[in-house]
Formats: C-alpha cells, sequence, structure tokens
C-alpha cells in the first residue's frame, strides 16, 4: 500500500495538535482538580465592559458575586444592564395601520447570567484569565405618553459573553486591565440577534472588593 507524502504529513500533523489537546486538557484538568481542594472564598466584581448595540457604542455595567478557589477559580451569578442610551423612534399607529404619532423609545436590556473564570496565569502582579457569562434576559423599549410609561418590543432570550482578560495588580484590592472577547445573543428575533450580537471590550480600573472586605472583617478570611 502506497501513501502520498501530504497524506504522511497531514496524519503527522493531526496526531501532534491532538497530542498537545490531550496534554493541554489533562493540565487544565489536573489544575482545576488543584483548586477545588482549596476552601472557598467569597467573591465580588464590578466590572464595565464597552461593545456595541444597534451598531452604536454602548456600555455595559455588571455585578458578580460568588465564590473563588484558590484565586484561580471563580465561579459566580451576575447581573448585567446596558446603560448607555440607545434610542429609536417608535410609530403608534391606528386601527388601519396609519401612523398617528412618534414617540421618542430608549431600549433597556438586562440579563441575569451564571459566571465562570479561569486565571491560566497568575504571577505576582499578573493576571490572564478566561471570564465566561451564560444567562438570560429581556429585552424592550420604553417610551412616555404623558405621565405613564410604556413598553414596547419586549423579547426574551440569552446571552453569552467570553472574554480574555489581562489584568496588572500593584496590590491585593485594585487593578489596571484590558479584556477582549465576543457577546453571541439567542434570541428568536433575527433582527435582535443582529442588534446584541457583536465585539466587547474593557479597559481601566478593576476594583476588587473581596480583599476590602476580608481587610476590614479578618474573620471572613
Amino acid at each position: 500500500m502506497h501513501f502520498k507524502p501530504s497524506f504522511i504529513f497531514k496524519t503527522i500533523l493531526f496526531l501532534f495538535f491532538f497530542l498537545i489537546y490531550i496534554s493541554t486538557y489533562a493540565q487544565f484538568m489536573d489544575s482545576i482538580h488543584s483548586c477545588l481542594q482549596h476552601s472557598p472564598k467569597p467573591m465580588i466584581k464590578l466590572n464595565n465592559k464597552g461593545s456595541f448595540v444597534a451598531n452604536k457604542p454602548a456600555s455595559v455595567v455588571g455585578l458578580v458575586m460568588g465564590l473563588s478557589f484558590n484565586k484561580r477559580l471563580k465561579f459566580g451569578l451576575g447581573y448585567n444592564e446596558v446603560i448607555s442610551h440607545i434610542h429609536k423612534n417608535y410609530y403608534l399607529n391606528d386601527y388601519l395601520g396609519n401612523p398617528v404619532d412618534t414617540f421618542f423609545s430608549t431600549l433597556k436590556l438586562i440579563y441575569f447570567s451564571t459566571y465562570l473564570e479561569y486565571v491560566y496565569h497568575y504571577r505576582r502582579h499578573w493576571e490572564i484569565s478566561i471570564p465566561i457569562n451564560f444567562g438570560a434576559g429581556v429585552s424592550r423599549y420604553t417610551y412616555k405618553a404623558g405621565t405613564k410609561t410604556y413598553y414596547t418590543d419586549n423579547h426574551l432570550g440569552f446571552i453569552y459573553e467570553a472574554t480574555t482578560d489581562i489584568v496588572y495588580k500593584p496590590v491585593t484590592w485594585f487593578g489596571l486591565g484590558a479584556g477582549f472577547g465576543y457577546r453571541i445573543a439567542l434570541f428568536k428575533e433575527l433582527d435582535i440577534i443582529k442588534q446584541f450580537t457583536s465585539p466587547i471590550y474593557s479597559f481601566g480600573i478593576k476594583l476588587y472588593i473581596s480583599p476590602i472586605y476580608r481587610a476590614i472583617f479578618p474573620a471572613a478570611e
């Protein structure tokens, strides 16, 4: 049986990357197991991510509360909300479908998520981690007519976010960081998916509340 050189090369290349994958996966599982042997500590994180909603720059603020194992493996629950003012005109039609009035509506997007973060590089003042958020939320537009507030375009769906974060921490409770990743929106309506699916990024100051809390209340250590 004769094998072409290209076939042999592809086979060797496949086996090479397969062995790397097995080795990396085994190291990752060993690291996870090692982290879980440590007692968990409370974790609270605030974050502010930039992204794009409806092709417009938008800021998303979040709060995560959970547990940290050996400072490298973190689980929690998060709350996230778009705080930028994204507007569009809402047209009120009569029973024949003719527009009778126009209102200035504002986007509201909130979502609750499960949070997982693995710090795969941890050296004194530097951290490189992969935070992942997956949860459910609601998007809608609000407008006011007189003294009443009305809601329109209500949609339920799922949000998945994965980023790579790099943080320099001169002290345990304060850091300077940058992160890049992507958000995928899983809604029934294609237009909503297009509005919320986008790159996400973060730059600036990171405040770690947990070390401050443990410094004030040593019994929590």
